[in-house]
């Protein structure tokens, strides 16, 4: 199911705002740096980075060792700009001078397709220094714009260092060892968009890999149909009584919802299995007492919020971590047999 993953050399992860993109980005990078590889997590022109609230360490424009064998970095475009300038012309003198003029910046900033080539020869540069490259790429429809750019600029610029760091690109991206990677959640807009992303990477740029979909924040069944109609005779009682059951009321509530994420779960994965024709891998919920922290945090002093709950997306990664590392051991050891 993500054994695809493991030899896959350049990742794209993408998803709709929010699904849990970092988060799964910098537990693959951990899995991977864990069983021997240099990897890099690289961030695109983020200007609030979240990775450094995962990894505690600054993320620049270079490659920063966070742990061991792995590496973050947040690719900007003026910084990755003048590396292709250095790379490009060649003379120091000359690069200076076009840095410094503000009509060519200016040029330069507006012409289409020019920052995602620039950044995407950047990603596609640091090939060669890693093991592994995840990209944690911007929302689904801007991912989709950046990954058609190459293809575009070729069928626009028949000649020149554009057209050239396209072919290249386009090279990079179409290889086997090339995956896209889209996260969603159990929600029917996000599985909907979700399907839809898949069938535009298909049609709009056929030359990259097949994706691998993740179904984040899931839940498996865990009411039985007699727990099922208790939760429901028990939510009537506290209905009709005049009681103050305020905590009551929040643990039935709490049920329901269980319940609820448990429905579109199950709805999510048949429809995954209908319109994609594969079995989707899915994370439960993750983090303190499964996503109760968000809820819970409100209602607690700052303080005692430190000291039960600490960090919760970093705890969020680790578990995350955890569970991609018990699939890939399942799904080498069952490859052996």
């Amino acid at each position: 199911m993500l054994k695809e993953i493991l030899h896959a050399k350049l990742l794209l992860v993408t998803g709709k705002g929010g699904v849990g993109k970092t988060s799964f980005s910098s537990a693959l990078g951990k899995v991977l740096s864990k069983r021997g590889k240099r990897v890099l997590i690289v961030e695109i022109d983020n200007f609030n980075s979240a990775l450094e609230g995962i990894f505690q360490k600054r993320t620049d424009y270079l490659p920063t060792l966070v742990e061991e064998r792995l590496y973050t970095c947040n690719i900007t475009w003026n910084e990755a700009l003048s590396d292709w300038l250095t790379q490009t012309v060649k003379m120091k003198r000359v690069v200076n001078m076009i840095k410094n003029n503000r009509i060519a910046m200016i040029y330069l900033d507006a012409t289409p397709g020019a920052r995602e080539i620039v950044i995407l020869s950047k990603i596609i540069e640091y090939l060669n220094a890693f093991d592994h490259v995840i990209v944690d790429l911007p929302a689904s429809g801007h991912a989709l714009g950046i990954l058609k750019v190459p293809k575009t600029a070729i069928n626009l610029m028949r000649a020149g260092p554009v057209h050239d760091k396209a072919i290249q690109i386009l090279d990079v991206l179409s290889t086997k060892t090339t995956l896209p990677v889209i996260i969603s959640l159990p929600e029917e807009m996000v599985v909907n968009e979700t399907i839809e992303l898949v069938n535009k990477l298909k049609t709009e740029v056929p030359f990259l890999p097949a994706a691998k979909v993740i179904l984040n924040r899931a839940s498996v069944p865990s009411f039985s149909d007699p727990e099922k109609e208790l939760l429901a005779s028990f939510e009537r009682h506290l209905e009709e009584t005049s009681e103050d059951l305020s905590t009551s009321k929040a643990f039935v509530q709490a049920g329901r919802w269980e319940e609820e994420l448990e429905v579109a779960t199950a709805n999510a994965l048949q429809e995954f299995k209908e319109k994609l024709l594969e079995e989707i891998f899915f994370f439960s919920r993750l983090g303190y007492l499964g996503g109760f922290f968000r809820k819970a945090k409100a209602s607690l002093n700052r303080g005692l919020e430190e000291h039960l709950f600490g960090d919760n997306h970093r705890t969020v990664v680790e578990q995350m971590t955890s569970a991609l590392n018990r699939q890939f051991e399942k799904e080498i050891q069952l490859s052996k047999k």
